[in-house]
């Protein structure tokens, strides 16, 4: 009686320890297989969204083509118009008509390099070394080899005379400004910008001496002009681009 009760009782000693190795290894291959279920989990969507690498947009790039007014003010116009843009050419020279700039910048819009937006400053030479029919045509001739290549152009137009040395200027400016503005309305990238009006509102203060060139207030006033209107042409070309976006998507 007495071994057998001894062998109960170490049978009873041993039961405890039997389930709880038993219960060790149960949870030792459940812990197995869900770490291996997890690690052949497939990541979820969102985290593999927010992994993803940004997409950045490279700048627009903006040439400029013009005259004396631009060379004299070059370093204020590149210093504003470059705080969104990228320039990518700049080309002012002294007693620059259109015609004389006109295959220097078609090969620049043919190049690697092309901007997608040009600021053209022409036009104040001309009116005392052009005829007005010759003046027109050379404009279209240099919109016909532009406006294919670039997105936008923005046309500065020109003051409204008040020179003290060039009488030229004085009697032709407003008619050249009004044969650009029948120009430009035959290309739809085209447009003028309001020099003229931004020259009344700046007043004699925003100019050197004989009226036409200017002062250093007037060289900053008109880098923060074609600043603006380089934003004036990015907003044409996106709502341009905008219906043919949305079409795409609904195909």
């Amino acid at each position: 009686v007495e071994a057998n009760e001894g062998d109960a009782a170490m049978h009873d000693a041993r039961a405890p320890r039997k389930w709880l190795r038993s219960v060790v290894a149960a949870t030792a291959i459940a812990v197995t297989a869900v770490a291996v279920a997890s690690a052949n989990r497939p990541a979820p969507a969102a985290a593999a969204e927010e992994s993803a690498a940004p997409v950045v947009t490279a700048p627009r790039s903006v040439g400029w083509v013009g005259d004396s007014i631009g060379w004299q003010s070059r370093s204020e116009i590149e210093s504003a118009v470059s705080r969104a843009y990228r320039v990518s050419t700049f080309n002012s020279i002294l007693g620059a008509t259109v015609a004389y700039q006109t295959a220097a910048t078609h090969e620049v819009v043919l190049g690697p390099d092309s901007p997608d937006i040009l600021l053209v400053e022409l036009g104040t030479n001309d009116t005392g070394k052009v005829e007005p029919a010759q003046f027109a045509a050379d404009v279209r001739r240099f919109l016909d080899g532009v406006t294919p290549h670039v997105e936008c152009v923005r046309w500065f137009d020109l003051k409204r005379g008040g020179s003290s040395v060039y009488q030229t200027f004085n009697d032709n400016a407003v008619r050249y400004n009004a044969m650009l503005a029948e120009i430009v309305e035959d290309y739809p990238t085209v447009r003028l910008a309001s020099y003229s009006t931004w020259a009344q509102l700046n007043g004699s203060a925003a100019f050197d001496i004989d009226g036409v060139h200017l002062s250093p207030r007037g060289e900053r006033e008109l880098g923060e002009l074609a600043s603006r209107a380089a934003g004036l042409c990015e907003t044409d070309i996106d709502l341009r681009s905008a219906p043919t976006a949305t079409a795409a998507a609904r195909a």
